[in-house]
């Protein structure tokens, strides 16, 4: 038997389906506030307001209700649609929590909230390792179960927060890659040699820049500033076609670029202009840089398949089979994209194992970790990479990308050499 607090609660759920539940008062423990799960109501937001009652009196009664018997699986599905209808994360967001949660169920699904504890919880992560998920993957999975299970002791399901005593397993170091100077001079190379189009400029700019490939796609004539050699990053394109601002506030950012990515802008502004004059189209600040024939923007995914192709092309990546065989790129659909004898597509990484080739290489973000790492190993301050960057705080760019390079490592020997070289030499002068 429960005492009720207020009125209880109904929320929109989509056509005519609702989702309710009632404050059953502080935990005597916590202090927090406890609330029943969330029951979905389907039919009127009168109707909704029966259940509502009707709820309440089961709760009064003790009648039907037990919080005892929710499992893990049915408490985190409850969570995931929630966070589903928040509208404040993005559907790949939601697609990569959905992902994760299926392998965190593989593991507690079947258990009731309320029989999970810390051991529970540290058996489940020794059973990841053993089964040899990686070092990232256990981590978000940790991260899932916890929050979850946070989020059920704010619902009253359990008084404590089970995973206060378990300690979440690091997460894989980031395997930040970039080119070095004589590379990054190589593939400058290879891009002028090839006309100047919506590809190679996209290139272009983030290499130049550090820009992200969304906030790269993303761009308008609006945002590009020829006199004043200025870009405005304040929008961002993502794999999913959505046009949305940047990840955080940090990302909305003014970067200076250089004469020669300006005169590239302006040549292509010109010719963009009229290749959609001819169709009828006038070009106009909201036109995308990256547009395609239609003046529309281009797909995240299209422009992965050309720049995969291109790296392979000039020597930056491979296509390669589920040995790790080099495979010679032979034939095309209609688009223009490599397929196989079979003429299916390459995969960007070997989820589909129907498909025999996959890419190894140079990734566009690869671009924006080697603009920071040739600024920082050539005396940039750290300040102007962070804004560049758009990074929240400088000490993020420090984690990335303030690491040594063998060359400052050497100038960094031969500097403690020559300083104790010179100290000595003048205890010898003194000492005649």
């Amino acid at each position: 038997m429960y005492r009720i607090s207020g009125k209880g609660s109904i929320e929109p759920r989509g056509n005519k389906v609702w989702r309710i539940r009632h404050n059953l008062g502080r935990d005597q423990f916590s202090g927090k506030y406890r609330y029943s799960p969330w029951r979905t109501v389907h039919g009127t937001k009168t109707e909704a307001r029966r259940e509502l009652e009707d709820y309440r009196r089961e709760l009064e009664s003790g009648l039907r209700f037990d919080l005892g018997t929710i499992t893990f699986a049915q408490y985190s599905d409850a969570w995931l649609t929630s966070r589903a209808n928040s509208d404040t994360l993005d559907r790949r967001t939601i697609d990569t929590n959905r992902s994760t949660l299926k392998r965190v169920n593989e593991f507690l699904g079947n258990l009731k909230v309320t029989d999970i504890d810390h051991l529970v919880i540290n058996s489940a992560i020794a059973q990841m390792k053993t089964r040899g998920l990686g070092e990232t993957l256990v981590h978000k999975m940790v991260v899932m179960a916890k929050s979850i299970l946070r989020e059920a002791v704010l619902d009253g399901i359990i008084l404590r927060d089970p995973t206060l005593r378990t300690k979440t397993p690091k997460a894989a170091t980031p395997n930040r890659c970039s080119l070095k100077d004589f590379e990054a001079a190589r593939l400058l190379a290879a891009l002028e040699a090839l006309p100047l189009d919506r590809n190679t400029l996209a290139v272009h700019i983030g290499l130049s820049t550090g820009m992200r490939r969304g906030e790269v796609l993303g761009l308008s004539w609006g945002d590009v500033d020829l006199a004043g050699q200025a870009i405005y990053v304040s929008h961002s394109l993502d794999a999913l076609k959505t046009y949305k601002k940047p990840k955080s506030d940090a990302s909305q950012r003014r970067i200076s670029i250089d004469s020669s990515l300006v005169a590239k802008l302006a040549a292509w502004k010109a010719t963009q202009g009229q290749m959609l004059l001819k169709q009828g189209i006038r070009a106009d600040k909201d036109t995308p840089v990256c547009s395609t024939a239609s003046g529309g923007f281009c797909g995240p995914a299209v422009f992965y398949h050309w720049f995969t192709n291109f790296c392979a092309a000039n020597g930056f990546g491979r296509f390669v089979d589920d040995d790790g065989n080099e495979l010679p790129i032979q034939r095309y659909d209609a688009k223009g994209i490599p397929v196989d004898e079979n003429g299916q597509r390459y995969s960007r990484t070997n989820k589909k194992p129907k498909i025999k080739r996959h890419y190894q290489g140079l990734t566009f973000h690869e671009l924006r970790h080697t603009h920071a790492t040739i600024l920082v190993a050539h005396k940039v301050d750290i300040k102007t990479v962070q804004e560049r960057m758009g990074h929240a705080k400088a000490s993020i760019t420090l984690d990335f990308y303030a690491h040594a390079d063998e060359e400052r490592d050497r100038q960094a020997s031969e500097l403690f050499n020559n300083v104790l070289n010179a100290e000595r030499a003048v205890r010898r002068i003194v000492s005649f």
